[in-house]
Order: structure tokens, then C-alpha cells, then sequence
């Protein structure tokens, strides 16, 4: 009989073990952050390196910039990319002219067309303490001239678009390298990277009254780089061999 009582008690301490473990084991995970790294954005660029590349376009320098777009929580995201040459990838991305007083900057190009219309529209101009004086009648010398081509704004230059893409997912605390010319950023403008969250592909057709989708932008621009970076591309910036300040 006392064998059996040990026994019986052996059996019942096991049992009670196991029903605790098995209890734990369904107890509910602890609910991960959003944010991975509290000290970072949920998305952000790293960036990795600056040098020589090869310009995957005509308005591109032979300069390019090296980011890791970083997923710093805990949803999956998406970009849009393509290929570049070799095994290069390229990121989708818009080029946005900063803004002064609530008044875009723009280009060069249409700096000058906006005079041009306004001269037009105001043949004659007042000149500060005497009469106005016809605009055929300013004529300004060749060192004058110089000066002003030579202050000519660099031109904005285009993001990159293609009707050919890949959608390109970045899980939870990974990140993805790629690369852009080092003229996507600058004084006047800045680029943006759209990207959105990946949601759970579902099984049924979405309901009539249902429609659009959140979509996020990643702005980047050239007060973002380590300083000695950023003025490196300043000076690339207006450099007659590689921009348009000239």
C-alpha cells in the first residue's frame, strides 16, 4: 500500500508538471514594440558609403551614394526597385524642390522662363529713384553676362521611374543596400522614396464601398549626410565638370 501511495504521488507531481508546461506553453507571447530600436524611426536610410559610379543616365555625375533603406519595425515593408547594371539595385524615387517663404524653388530653366514671361508682361521696369527705363535699353556688359551664366542655379535633375519594376520586401530589422546619383540630392531639392506596409495577402474579393490604401514617403536630403559628405556633393554640386552652375 505505501508503494502504490508513492507511486500515485510520483504520477500526480508528473501530471501537474506536465499540465503546467503545457499551460505555458499556451499562454500568450509578450507583445512585440512597434518600433524595434526605440532610438531610430520605424524606417530610415543608413548611409553606407559615397564614390565613383558608373551614371546610369545622362544627367547623372560619375559620383553615386550607397544607402541601406532600414525596416526598423516590426511589419513588413515594401519598395519599389530595378535593376541597374551589373548587380546594382535601384530604388524608386521622386525629386522634390524645397521650399522658401511657401514658394517652390525651381530649376534653372524655368527660373529664366519666368523672367522671360515677366519681361514680356512688364516691358518697362521702375529703377529705384528715376524713371523707368526700357528693357532693350539694359544692356549688360560681357563681364556682367559671365557673371550671371556662371550663377546659373544647377538644374534639378529627374528621380527615377520605369515602367518596369520589382516590388522588393524588407522584413523586420533588415535593410536592403542600393544606390543613387550623388546630384538626387541637393541645395534646392531632395528626394523621397515611397514605401508602404505589406499586409497578409487575404482570400476574398474586396467589397465595393472599399478603396485605396495608405502609401509612405522616406524624405531624404543633403542636411541628412555626415557633414564632410554633404559638403563634398555641395562642391560636386557646382562643379562645371559634373553639374549645371556654369
Amino acid at each position: 500500500m505505501k508503494i502504490n501511495g508513492a507511486l500515485s504521488a510520483i504520477l500526480s507531481a508528473s501530471l501537474l508538471c506536465v499540465g503546467m508546461a503545457h499551460g505555458q506553453q499556451n499562454l500568450p507571447e509578450k507583445e512585440k514594440p512597434f518600433i524595434l530600436d526605440p532610438n531610430r524611426p520605424f524606417v530610415y536610410l543608413k548611409f553606407d558609403h559615397f564614390g565613383p559610379g558608373e551614371p546610369w543616365g545622362d544627367d547623372e555625375p560619375p559620383f553615386r551614394i550607397w544607402f541601406r533603406f532600414v525596416n526598423n519595425c516590426n511589419v513588413p515593408v515594401e519598395i519599389r526597385t530595378f535593376g541597374g547594371p551589373g548587380d546594382m539595385l535601384g530604388v524608386m524615387d521622386d525629386l522634390v524642390a524645397e521650399r522658401e517663404g511657401g514658394i517652390v524653388v525651381t530649376s534653372g530653366d524655368f527660373i529664366e522662363q519666368d523672367r522671360a514671361m515677366l519681361t514680356q508682361l512688364l516691358p518697362e521696369l521702375p529703377t529705384p529713384g528715376g524713371p523707368a527705363v526700357p528693357q532693350s535699353e539694359k544692356a549688360d556688359s560681357p563681364a556682367q553676362q559671365s557673371s550671371q551664366k556662371m550663377k546659373k542655379p544647377p538644374k534639378q535633375p529627374w528621380g527615377y521611374d520605369s515602367d518596369v519594376s520589382s516590388v522588393m520586401d524588407i522584413p523586420p530589422g533588415k535593410d536592403a543596400l542600393f544606390s543613387l546619383p550623388a546630384n538626387h540630392v541637393g541645395e534646392k531639392w531632395h528626394f523621397e522614396i515611397p514605401f508602404k506596409f505589406k499586409t497578409p495577402a487575404t482570400h476574398c474579393c474586396r467589397a465595393e464601398e472599399v478603396g485605396g490604401e495608405p502609401l509612405m514617403r522616406l524624405t531624404y536630403g543633403i542636411w541628412d549626410l555626415p557633414p564632410a559628405i554633404e559638403e563634398e556633393i555641395k562642391k560636386l554640386e557646382h562643379s562645371p565638370q559634373t553639374g549645371d552652375g556654369k
